[in-house]
């Protein structure tokens, strides 16, 4: 579970705890003198570029001779992850003001009564006789019944109220979860209750054997549980096998870009769901994971440049990210343990333009700042 410390530390995205973004090195070009007809060379190459960065979404470029022209009195602009972004110097300001979500949580535990059946029974495992014994984790989230599957087992779950020192049990219907894979999710179906505990008392048994006796009980209640140590090879599958793919399902209610050279953060809305899913996940079959997400994140210097908070309501994952870095490199807590995929500089920058060149955008401009100045601006 080595993972699990940078989940902790990630968490869930949220815009006052973003992640600022550092200034990075400039780039000076050297000019040089060149004869006439270098110079009719480096203007077709220049030309040519130009064209290129149009066709892949660098909707900010410069006509060719006004870049020549330019790159003699600042060549360091020519910052090719951030240039397109960077040029918008006025943003609309919105003012944020501090909630209840950023003090510290209090922990209060709940009684057993006051629980939810899959807060009581939080945690499956697998059957010894059924594969490779996944451990499943509730997220509290109820499924609809029609987006469940197949029975895949029935088990008997064990759970113990502190408080009054006392064991109870659950029986425990999993079935698959449409669109998602098994090793991800499952829904669980739990009957639980006082009748569950005084039969298992009484008799011990097995699942069958106890079922018998409460077949007069029933309950509509599905839960998602999923699995934290689920692995994907490549970005493809990961979106496949968590329903990341399904734009019915997935929800891209905000952007935040971190402006590269200073400590702005812009807020964007509207995003195109089928979009961002054909930008991310079009060429996902060759973006490999990074087998320790740990030392990738924190070792090296790899500057988040957007985050998108990301939703699959399927199986009851909310408000989680999608970061994408200045080098390439996409990372995300979707199953609350980091998971980093290299999607290459080229999709990073296709996907960082697209936003910022369609979505609209606010800089955040937190409530202890002047807000009266802010909004006369």
């Amino acid at each position: 579970m080595k993972a699990m410390k940078t989940a902790r530390a990630i968490g869930e995205i949220d815009e006052k705890f973003i992640e600022e973004a550092a200034p990075g090195k400039r780039i000076t070009v050297k000019m040089f003198p060149w004869k006439a007809t270098a110079i009719a060379a480096c203007l077709a190459l220049v030309i040519c570029i130009g064209a290129m960065a149009v066709l892949f979404g660098r909707f900010d470029i410069q006509t060719a001779a006004n870049s020549e022209s330019s790159s003699q009195t600042d060549s360091s602009n020519a910052d090719a992850n951030s240039k397109s972004a960077d040029s918008q110097t006025k943003w609309e300001k919105k003012v944020i003001t501090p909630d209840d979500q950023s003090k510290p949580d209090i922990a209060i535990e709940k009684q057993w009564d006051s629980m939810t059946a899959s807060e009581k029974f939080s945690e499956i495992k697998q059957p010894f006789n059924y594969g490779n014994r996944i451990t499943y984790y509730s997220t509290d989230a109820n499924i609809e019944k029609t987006k469940i599957g197949s029975l895949l087992y029935n088990c008997m779950l064990e759970s113990f109220d502190s408080s009054k020192g006392q064991a109870h049990h659950a029986l425990a219907e999993v079935y698959e979860i449409m669109g998602v894979s098994r090793d991800v999710a499952v829904a669980v179906n739990l009957i639980e209750g006082d009748k569950v505990d005084s039969i298992y008392d009484k008799y011990s048994g097995s699942y069958q054997e106890i079922r018998e006796h409460v077949n007069n009980i029933s309950n509509d209640n599905y839960f998602v549980y999923i699995s934290t140590e689920f692995r994907a090879d490549t970005l493809y599958s990961f979106a496949l096998c968590t329903g990341l793919n399904n734009v019915d399902d997935t929800k891209y209610p905000v952007a935040y870009y971190h402006e590269k050279g200073s400590n702005k953060t812009i807020e964007f809305e509207g995003i195109d769901k089928k979009m961002i899913r054909d930008l991310l996940f079009s060429d996902g079959a060759n973006n490999k994971e990074i087998t320790d997400a740990d030392e990738f994140l924190t070792k090296g210097e790899h500057r988040t440049i957007m985050s998108l908070s990301v939703s699959i309501e399927t199986i009851g994952i909310k408000n989680k990210s999608i970061s994408i870095t200045e080098d390439g490199y996409l990372w995300t807590n979707i199953l609350s343990t980091a998971r980093v995929y290299n999607i290459g500089k080229a999709k990073a920058e296709k996907i960082v333009n697209y936003i910022i060149g369609t979505c609209k955008g606010y800089e955040l401009v937190n409530d202890s700042s002047d807000s009266s100045a802010a909004s006369a601006e």
